[in-house]
Parts: structure tokens; C-alpha cells; sequence
């Protein structure tokens, strides 16, 4: 019997973040600009297409004007690998 188990999101492993500053106003050109580099960095791997989606949030913190999150299609179902946020000047 072979028993797989999948460790998902800890901390311990997964915690990183990159803060990218740019001049006040520009923030919705440069958040499609990482929203569109990060997927296609994904999806240059070669998992497969149809196996990452983005999706917009419709809820979002009161410092940001945007935010969206790649997921990735796991055996246990599609789960958040990255979040880009547009935080403004918060």
C-alpha cells in the first residue's frame, strides 16, 4: 500500500511576497501588466493550460482598487497558488 499525502500552503514552505512600488496613478497598467507576466511564468512551466485559472476578486481590503489570484488544479481541486493585489498608496 502506498499512501500519498499532499502538505498544502504551509507556511513554513510557501511564505514569500514581492512588493513592487510604482508612481501613484499608474497602478491599474502596472496590475494587468503582473497579473498577465505571472500567468504566463506559470504556464511556462508546461503543467498545462488547463490546469491554472485568474480570476478577479469582487471583495477586496480597504487599501486596494484590485486584486486577483492563479490557481492551480490539484488532485483535491483548484487552489490559490498567488494573489496580485494592487494596494495603492495605502
Amino acid at each position: 500500500i502506498v499512501a500519498r499525502q499532499f502538505i498544502f500552503r504551509m507556511r513554513e514552505f510557501e511564505q514569500m511576497e514581492m512588493q513592487f512600488f510604482i508612481k501613484p496613478g499608474t497602478q491599474q497598467e502596472w496590475y494587468e501588466h503582473w497579473k498577465e507576466t505571472r500567468l504566463k511564468w506559470h504556464l511556462s512551466l508546461g503543467m498545462g493550460e488547463d490546469n491554472y485559472r485568474s480570476h478577479d476578486h469582487e471583495k477586496l481590503a480597504h487599501y486596494a482598487d484590485a486584486a486577483a489570484d492563479i490557481e492551480f488544479k490539484f488532485p483535491f481541486g483548484f487552489k490559490e497558488l498567488e494573489g496580485i493585489h494592487s494596494r495603492t498608496d495605502f
